[in-house]
């Protein structure tokens, strides 16, 4: 979402983040002009560990509806129409309900959007369905979400927001991911003494059990029993899990942790993989083909047409028939093959501005400013 906003900031929108607590690359925000706003803590004797009910958390979205309306009141006082754009259902859309119903009470006209997560439809929403299909339907004037296929499974949960919904992609910033230049993927493969000539393949998740993370590193160990002659190593970055770190026989599995800059390890792989059982979109696919490095995905996440689209790739069944089971061996004698060669099929720089041109920003800016326009022409 932050490149989002970036993309209004862009087009002259005037846009103010209220956050919980300091954004990803807050500093990149505030130079272009957005205002970060901080929300006030708030607490009470009568809830938390000493108090008779609750944790303190739960009055954090008191304070976050309470930033709203008074960033929201400014804005009308200054003569500017508004949008209030809620990231997450839970909690966020619910704390951002709150500050809309309040503005309206007032007389000021606000527009307002959601853009649900994977865990709000397929985690959370189960348990509380009508509170989600108010908050689709009713509640919203614009759900955003990234992908069609997503799109799809909100609108499995409820069909409320049909006349509603609208596909943006996520933006990649593409002058931060790009194909590596002279020797840095040298430099990063001697860093943890892994041999130039070695096949390297990169995971990056936050390793929830949606990941699984097991079947990457299954995949992985498929591809390094195809040739033993050569070392196939494997990065996974994000929190370590240590029930999966066994000792791989063939494969060398290197748990980095969180890692601040993840292009850097891109540059250096020949492959990117991820297995998510769920996932709305996958951002990480499209920054590692943004760096000129294929990918291997299952059919079940969002990114597996633009996969497909730009031949960034290799998509098999989530859950394989007889002939997705084929179709993942072929996966893997395929990439095996290229390993003995050495030779790539496919060109890392001619992926790379192939998915700039869909995921650079330019579109998704497009589509955005468009919708804003409509709803701010739309506020008398």
């Amino acid at each position: 979402m932050r490149r989002w906003l970036i993309e209004l900031k862009k087009s002259s929108f005037e846009v103010t983040l209220v956050s919980k607590s300091p954004p990803y690359r807050k500093d990149d925000l505030s130079s272009i002009g957005i205002v970060l706003e901080n929300v006030q803590s708030v607490s009470s004797g009568a809830i938390g560990e000493t108090g008779a009910a609750g944790s303190i958390d739960s009055l954090s979205n008191v304070g976050l509806s309470q930033k709203i309306i008074e960033c929201a009141r400014a804005a009308n006082d200054s003569g500017r129409k508004i949008i209030i754009w809620a990231h997450y259902l839970f909690p966020f859309a619910l704390a951002a309900h709150t500050a809309v119903k309040t503005l309206r009470s007032e007389g000021i006209q606000c527009r307002f959007w959601v853009t649900p997560t994977g865990s709000d439809i397929w985690e959370v929403s189960p348990l509380v369905p009508d509170v989600a299909n108010y908050i689709l339907g009713d509640a919203t004037d614009r759900v955003i979400v990234y992908s069609e296929r997503f799109a799809r499974e909100v609108l499995d949960l409820t069909d409320s927001c049909g006349d509603k919904i609208d596909i943006v992609s996520p933006i990649i910033d593409c002058d931060r991911f790009q194909p590596a230049q002279g020797d840095e993927r040298a430099l990063t493969r001697a860093q943890f003494g892994i041999p130039e000539e070695s096949f390297l393949i990169c995971h990056h998740s936050n390793m929830r059990p949606v990941k699984r993370p097991e079947r990457v590193i299954a995949f992985a160990r498929d591809i390094a029993d195809q040739v033993k002659r050569a070392q196939t190593h494997l990065l996974m970055i994000g929190p370590v899990r240590p029930d999966l770190q066994s000792t791989n026989e063939g494969l060398f599995v290197h748990w980095l942790g969180v890692q601040d800059k993840v292009e850097t390890f891109l540059k250096s792989s020949d492959l990117a993989v991820n297995l998510s059982a769920h996932d709305s979109f996958n951002l990480s696919l499209g920054e590692a083909m943004a760096s000129g490095v294929p990918v291997v995905s299952s059919d079940i996440v969002g990114i597996a047409p633009i996969i497909r689209k730009h031949s960034g790739g290799w998509v098999f069944q989530f859950e394989p028939d007889k002939t997705g089971r084929a179709d993942y061996r072929l996966i893997v004698d395929t990439i095996a093959r290229w390993r003995v060669s050495g030779s790539p099929s496919i060109d890392a720089r001619s992926l790379a501005a192939s998915v700039k041109g869909e995921l650079g920003g330019e579109c998704a800016g497009r589509a955005l400013k468009h919708m804003a326009q409509k709803d701010l022409n739309e506020q008398r």
